[in-house]
């Protein structure tokens, strides 16, 4: 079985993702890669140490982003590059993207990976950038709603992946945790949510998620905020955030 997406921790299968990341299982401690043993900080529940010192030590760094992290309620799933690897091999991107799309059969798919759907519940599809069989609902979009609860839609909008996909200037001979189009998109924060949000199937390789760099700093009131989940706007050539605009 692929490794559980951040939509398994969800209460139920209706629950929102937009507030559900994939988080590297290693000690968050600049220079320190252990990956046994560890504990979350108590107060986000998404940072990992190793031990208490390297808690202390790291405090300094991780107290600003804490506060964001635990302000708007992110939940984390924890993820080893090996087992992604295994669950989803680096491939080329589908190369015809106008190719015919067969729909996955119950038995290919028996549910969306993303939302737990099963297959009958609702209609499937694949992707047109990976591939991959995830449920078939954007039919239901409203227009100008901005929803992201449709996998399809949010996959193919607000992921790497789904960037990769259509970018002409992509290397579709790569798959696009390979791609260097993709591993330099656009500034850092923005770049890890499309990485690291719940509409991915699979995240970056955590040797591309530099620690605490996940937070916009706002020109504005010089706080730390999550552009990807609270929204940003930019006026003057300054980043702002939600209470600044």
């Amino acid at each position: 079985m692929p490794p559980r997406a951040p939509a398994e921790r969800a209460a139920s299968k209706s629950e929102s993702r937009h507030n559900q990341f994939w988080y590297p299982y290693r000690c968050e401690h600049p220079g320190c890669d252990k990956q046994e043993g560890l504990l979350k900080c108590g107060a986000c529940n998404m940072a990992m140490y190793c031990g208490a010192d390297h808690q202390r030590a790291d405090w300094p760094a991780h107290k600003e982003e804490c506060k964001v992290f635990k302000r708007l309620g992110l939940r984390s799933t924890f993820y080893r590059d090996e087992d992604m690897l295994a669950a989803y091999p680096l491939r080329p991107s589908r190369l015809d993207s106008n190719a015919r799309v067969r729909r996955p059969s119950a038995e290919e798919a028996p549910q969306c990976p993303l939302c737990l759907k099963s297959n009958g519940e609702v209609a499937m599809t694949r992707t047109q950038c990976c591939g991959n069989a995830l449920c078939d609902t954007s039919g239901e979009y409203v227009l100008m709603s901005y929803s992201r609860d449709f996998c399809e839609r949010s996959h193919d909008r607000y992921t790497l992946c789904g960037y990769h996909g259509e970018e002409r200037e992509c290397d579709k001979s790569k798959d696009w945790r390979e791609c260097p189009r993709c591993l330099s998109f656009g500034q850092l924060p923005d770049r890890l949510w499309r990485g690291l949000n719940a509409y991915n199937f699979c995240p970056l390789k955590s040797t591309d998620v530099p620690r605490h760099s996940r937070c916009d700093r706002c020109d504005g009131c010089q706080r730390l905020y999550m552009s990807g989940v609270e929204g940003s706007a930019f006026s003057g050539g300054r980043s702002l955030c939600p209470r600044c605009y």
